[in-house]
């Protein structure tokens, strides 16, 4: 039995280039990327339908889906190769996503972005993806993307843009799929799970 999902997307944001870190709000007032409205949707337009499909397949209709930024300022300078990041400007971006039932937040969905040197406590490599299902029994599980899991390592040596793997994991499925989505008749194909039977508490 559940009570609430919490899940969290961890990745550097550094990692595509200098041009990408001022679209998380890096080295910008916390103020300014708090009322980015533009952002905001931007994020919600991409989490939103995830979000609202997997509750639906446990058997919980969200009511509505809102969007905040949680991001936060740098007490200290970060000095990346990039940028400089000044004291009091935004150091870790966060995003977080509500999905709402009868008033009350059923699952939560957080977005942060790091430059390494901040990498949240939580995160045990630069990018993984951590999920917590509160309920009897609690659940909590992350998943780590890395180059090698024997080597410890977090990039492919012979990578010369040194891409993060979960980038690799996210966009290999998207890049298989191109010959099956062409060839397909046209509509939207969820995909085939099994049969599974979710009972919401107090029913």
């Amino acid at each position: 039995l559940s009570s609430d999902v919490c899940s969290s997307d961890l990745f550097r944001g550094d990692t595509l280039g200098e041009q990408t870190m001022p679209l998380f709000g890096f080295r910008q007032p916390v103020e300014q990327v708090r009322a980015d409205k533009a952002f905001l949707q931007f994020v919600h337009n991409y989490i939103a339908p995830s979000m609202q499909w997997a509750c639906t397949k446990m058997g919980f209709e969200l009511d509505e889906v809102t969007v905040k930024s949680l991001s936060e300022p740098t007490d200290v300078e970060i000095a990346h190769p990039l940028v400089t990041i000044e004291p009091g400007t935004v150091g870790l971006s966060i995003t977080r996503m509500e999905g709402w039932i009868d008033g009350k937040v059923f699952a939560t969905h957080d977005v942060k972005y790091h430059v390494g040197v901040n990498r949240p406590a939580e995160a045990p490599v630069d990018e993984c993806w951590i999920v917590e299902l509160e309920g009897r029994p609690s659940v909590r599980t992350t998943v780590q993307s890395m180059a090698s899991v024997r080597d410890g390592t977090t990039r492919h040596a012979d990578d010369p843009k040194q891409i993060p793997p979960g980038y690799w994991i996210t966009a290999g499925p998207l890049v298989r799929a191109i010959p099956v989505v062409v060839a397909a008749a046209p509509g939207i194909k969820e995909p085939a799970l099994p049969e599974t039977v979710f009972v919401r508490p107090g029913s």
